[in-house]
């Protein structure tokens, strides 16, 4: 790394450290000398690495967290996921967005400790991993409402269809808001379709997985600079097709029965 520096002449930029990456990041925080930008991109697991990334970055920072254990997070071993995460994962159709899911709940929750919030930017599924890009903000009122932006996901056996259950309640109370517990289930105990019985998974992001702003930012940064990166074709193509999926919309990853989640995820084989 120390020679990269000199060579590229960044050496009053950069800065080459040869540490344990938590004790770098608290340490960060302990200082007052938070990071604009945190990349983690570990081998498996980024969980070791959470609760510190989140109280280092900046106030309105870029966190960005690959993910490469996909067999837990897509179901195979839904108890390691809890472990790991705070969230059961399922088996099913929609098991790569419901990994994005996952380790935005899993941020979100921790960033909830030191009351700040995560707002995602782009999330995406591609080859054998999963990659968010998410703002950590600071805010005690916003960070209750967290509660009302994870559900857990009854998903039937049968049919395949999903239900989802929010675990909190926002309502306006006069100048302010108001939070409680949500009420439910929205299941019965059999499948309305099928009469088979749901598994349980979650809790899960309930929220948008992208910002379309950002995203329509991207994908004209790329075409006033055609040629700058080698993957641009790429690229462009998942921007674009992220970019026309509308907020709100059932994704089809989910099925064609229950409640959206949010925007499907784009996967790129």
């Amino acid at each position: 790394m120390a020679r990269n520096v000199a060579r590229n002449g960044v050496g009053g930029l950069v800065t080459p450290l040869l540490a344990e990456a938590r004790s770098v990041m608290y340490q960060s925080k302990a200082q007052g000398d938070p990071f604009d930008v945190i990349d983690l991109d570990p081998y498996g697991s980024p969980s070791p690495f959470l609760d510190a990334a989140v109280q280092a970055v900046s106030e309105g920072g870029l966190l960005c967290v690959t993910c490469t254990d996909m067999a837990v997070m897509a179901g195979n071993c839904s108890e390691t996921c809890y472990s790991k995460y705070g969230a059961v994962s399922i088996k099913g159709k929609f098991c790569h967005e419901m990994a994005l899911r996952i380790i935005l709940h899993s941020l979100d929750l921790r960033a909830n400790c030191y009351q700040r919030f995560v707002r995602p930017l782009l999330s995406v599924s591609a080859d054998f991993y999963v990659r968010v890009f998410v703002q950590v903000f600071t805010g005690q009122a916003k960070a209750k409402a967290s509660a009302s932006k994870q559900a857990l996901v009854f998903h039937c056996v049968g049919c395949g269809s999903h239900h989802l259950q929010r675990l909190g309640r926002v309502t306006s109370h006069g100048n302010g808001f108001k939070y409680s517990p949500a009420t439910g289930p929205p299941v019965g105990v059999t499948c309305e379709f099928c009469g088979q019985r749901h598994q349980v998974g979650g809790p899960i992001w309930a929220e948008p997985l992208h910002d379309p702003e950002f995203v329509e930012g991207l994908l004209g940064s790329l075409e006033r600079s055609p040629g700058r990166f080698h993957t641009e074709p790429r690229m462009l193509g998942m921007l674009s097709v992220i970019a026309e999926v509308t907020p709100g919309t059932l994704g089809t990853a989910w099925g064609d029965t229950g409640d959206s989640p949010g925007v499907t995820v784009v996967a790129l084989r």
